[in-house]
C-alpha cells in the first residue's frame, strides 16, 4: 500500500528500474535478507520456496498457514493487540493479515469542529483511470456533502502537473499552503510518506486530519492510513480442487512488483507462506513486472523462453494479471491459474468469457470506491466521531467465480485498461467503517 507504494495506481512503475530480474527456483530475491540455503516456518526448500524473515523485510512476525487454501497470519504486539481489542470482532479479524505496525490515534479524542468544512484534495500526476475516477469522485462526493450543507466553497485541489518535476516538497508546501488558508480536512496521496510526514503531523497539530486512500504513512502519528493489504492467494490455490489439480504436481511462477517497496515485500512474503502449505506446488522462479503490463510481459516471456515445462499456477502481486495471459498465449503456452490480485477490466473479461472452467480468486478496489471511502472517513473524522485506530484495514471484496460477473465490465476486453466494475457500496460501506469509529455513521448520511 504501499510503505511507500499503491500498486494498483502505478506509484510503484514510477520506482521501477529497466532492469528485468529473474530469479530461480529456491532463490531469494536480492536485497531481502533470505538465502536460498534459508527455511522458515512451514518453508519447503525442495519445492523451491524460502520465506522471507520478517525481520529482513519489517513485518510483523509471519505465521505461515498449515492447510493448502488457507491465508498467512501475523503476529502482532500486547500493546497492539490490546488496541485492536477495542474494535468489533468482525473489524478486529481483518488486521489478521496486515503485516505493519497499528497504532493509536490522536483523533481518537478529537471532538470534531463545527461545519461547513472546507476540504483539500492533494495527488501526484494522474497517470492512470484509478486517479482519474478517484478524483472525480471526490469531487462528485464534495457536492453531494454541499447539498447537505457539511462542506463549504469548492473542493481545493493541487494536482501536480508532471511526474518529472514532480517533488515531495511540492505536496509538503501544497499541505502548508491549505492549512494556511483555512481547510479542514485534506486527502492526500503522497509522493513520498517519510518525507512528508512532518508535514502531515504538522497539519494534524493544528487540528487539520489528513486521510490517505490506500496509503501508509508508518513514521506520522497524525496521518489516518486506511488501506487494504488483503490479497487472494490463499483463496486462488482455495480453488486448486476444483481446478482439478489438487493432488496433481504444479509449477509456479511468481510475478513481483517493486522489489523495494515495503508492501511487496510484505505481499511477496505472505503469498510464498500461502504457497508453501501446498506440498505439490513447486516454484520455478521468479522474475519482477515492477506494476508495468510491458515490463511484466516481457519478464514473462523471458522465464518461460528459458523453462519449457508446463507452469499451472502464477501468483503476482497486484495489477498485472493481464502480463500473464498475454505471455502465455504470446509463448503458445495455456493461460495458468492465476491470483487475481488488484484485478482490472482486461484479466476479469478473460476470466468472466472462461467462467464454467476456469477458476481463481482475486481482489479489487476502484479509483471510486477508494476515494468515497477515504471521504467518508475524513468527514466522520470531521464530525468527532472517534476514530479508534490509526491504521484502518479495510478488506477489498474476494471475487470468486460465482461472483465475478459482478466485477468484469461488460463490453470490455483482454486489452481492456479499464477499472474492474463493481458497484460503489461492494467496499467500505457505513456499516463496514462503523468498526473504527466510536460513533456510527457518517456526518449527512452520506
Amino acid at each position: 500500500m504501499r510503505v511507500p507504494k499503491r500498486a494498483w495506481r502505478g506509484l510503484g512503475v514510477r520506482r521501477a528500474t529497466a532492469a528485468l530480474l529473474v530469479v530461480g527456483a529456491g532463490a531469494a530475491v536480492a536485497g531481502l535478507g533470505a538465502s536460498s540455503s534459508a527455511t522458515a516456518a512451514g518453508a519447503h526448500v525442495a519445492s523451491g520456496i524460502t520465506i522471507p524473515s520478517s525481520k529482513s523485510i519489517g513485518t510483523a512476525p509471519i505465521v505461515p498457514p498449515k492447510v493448502c487454501g488457507q491465508e498467512a497470519t501475523y503476529t502482532h504486539t500486547a500493546a497492539e493487540q490490546r488496541l485492536l481489542a477495542t474494535l468489533p470482532a468482525a473489524t478486529r479479524a481483518a488486521y489478521d493479515i496486515w503485516p505493519f505496525p497499528i497504532k493509536p490515534t490522536p483523533w481518537a479524542n478529537y471532538k470534531g469542529i463545527k461545519g461547513p468544512w472546507k476540504i483539500g484534495y492533494i495527488d501526484f500526476p494522474l497517470v492512470n483511470a484509478w486517479q482519474v475516477h478517484g478524483l472525480a469522485q471526490a469531487k462528485a462526493d464534495f457536492a453531494a456533502a454541499k447539498k447537505k450543507g457539511l462542506v463549504t466553497g469548492s473542493l481545493v485541489t493541487y494536482i501536480q502537473a508532471s511526474m518529472a518535476t514532480a517533488t515531495p516538497e511540492q505536496q509538503i508546501a501544497a499541505v502548508q499552503q491549505m492549512v494556511r488558508q483555512g481547510v479542514n480536512g485534506i486527502i492526500l496521496h503522497s509522493l513520498n510518506e517519510d518525507a512528508e510526514a512532518a508535514a502531515v503531523d504538522a497539519a494534524g497539530k493544528a487540528g487539520v486530519p489528513i486521510v490517505q486512500p490506500l496509503g501508509i504513512m508508518p513514521t506520522s502519528k497524525y496521518s489516518v492510513n486506511f488501506a487494504a493489504h488483503n490479497f487472494a492467494t490463499g483463496p486462488t490455490l482455495a480453488q486448486l480442487s476444483k481446478a482439478g489439480l489438487a493432488n496433481k504436481p504444479i509449477n509456479a511462477l511468481y510475478v513481483r512488483g517493486v522489489t523495494s517497496v515495503a508492501e511487496d515485500q510484505a505481499w511477496y512474503q505472505s503469498g510464498l507462506a500461502d504457497l508453501s502449505a501446498c506440498k505439490n506446488v513447486t516454484l520455478l522462479g521468479t522474475v519482477v513486472g515492477a506494476w508495468s503490463l510491458p515490463t511484466a510481459k516481457a519478464a514473462i516471456l523471458t522465464f518461460l523462453a528459458s523453462h519449457p515445462q508446463p507452469i499451472q499456477l502464477v501468483v503476482q502481486d497486484g495489477s498485472m494479471a493481464v502480463a500473464v495471459i498475454q505471455a502465455f498465449q504470446q509463448a503458445g503456452r495455456p493461460v495458468p491459474m492465476i491470483a487475481m490480485n488488484n484485478a482490472n477490466a482486461g484479466e476479469l473479461s478473460y476470466w468472466a468469457a472462461h467462467k464454467s472452467n476456469y477458476f481463481s480468486a482475486g481482489t479489487t478496489i476502484n479509483g471510486v470506491q477508494a476515494h468515497n471511502t477515504a471521504f467518508r472517513i475524513l468527514l466522520r473524522i470531521l464530525g468527532g466521531d472517534g476514530l479508534k485506530v490509526r491504521d484502518v484495514e479495510v478488506p477489498s471484496p474476494t471475487i470468486t467465480p460465482s461472483n465475478i460477473s459482478s466485477f468484469a465490465c461488460s463490453g470490455a476486453g483482454i486489452n481492456s485498461d479499464a477499472e474492474a466494475c463493481s458497484p460503489l457500496n461492494f467496499y467500505g460501506s457505513n456499516s463496514q467503517l462503523n468498526g473504527y469509529f466510536a460513533k456510527p455513521g457518517t456526518p449527512g448520511g452520506i
